[in-house]
């Protein structure tokens, strides 16, 4: 998580400290420009802000684990547990250029599971008892990690909104 922040923080700072002289124009969204040594300008990046519900419609609470791309190129990142209470729902931003995602979520009692296990386009990830943020590329340290099954997700095309719906059976 420090390395994130630091990152963000870094390259906010650059952009704010630059010169005004040194700073170039941006190329026209999809024109495919380049800024220095070839890294993407925000121009061919183009953020998004992509709503993301998760309702929980089972009797139990219910935890979930989410995986999904960082912004600027970055590293995809794993973050556990948004803790749902039986009937509630909580909407989360992601700010991506991916329309994909990976969820993997559990009741608190761990009789119901929802995973990737068998399911195609599902991937393995470690994730962490207790709350916790992963950077994909950072090695596994510590107690507490377990390799689960993430099911995969994808907005529809040109839709920025998507509910997952945890029903117990």
């Amino acid at each position: 998580m420090k390395s994130v922040v630091a990152l963000s923080l870094l390259c906010f700072s650059l952009v704010i400290a630059a010169p005004a002289a040194a700073q170039t124009p941006l190329p026209e969204s999809g024109s495919g420009g380049t800024g220095t040594k070839g890294a993407p300008t925000a121009a061919k990046i183009d953020w998004k802000r992509f709503h993301l519900t998760l309702r929980n419609s089972c009797d139990r609470p219910v935890s979930v684990v989410r995986h999904s791309k960082m912004p600027a190129g970055m590293s995809w990142v794993t973050r556990g547990w948004t803790n749902l209470q039986a009937g509630q729902e909580r909407r989360i931003n992601l700010l991506t250029n991916n329309t994909i995602y990976y969820l993997y979520a559990t009741t608190a009692d761990g009789k119901t599971v929802w995973s990737g296990k068998g399911k195609q386009g599902s991937i393995d990830k470690f994730i962490n008892m207790r709350r916790f943020t992963r950077i994909a590329s950072e090695p596994v340290e510590g107690k507490d990690w377990k390799l689960v099954s993430l099911f995969r997700r994808q907005y529809k095309k040109g839709q920025h909104d998507d509910t997952v719906n945890f029903q117990c059976k």
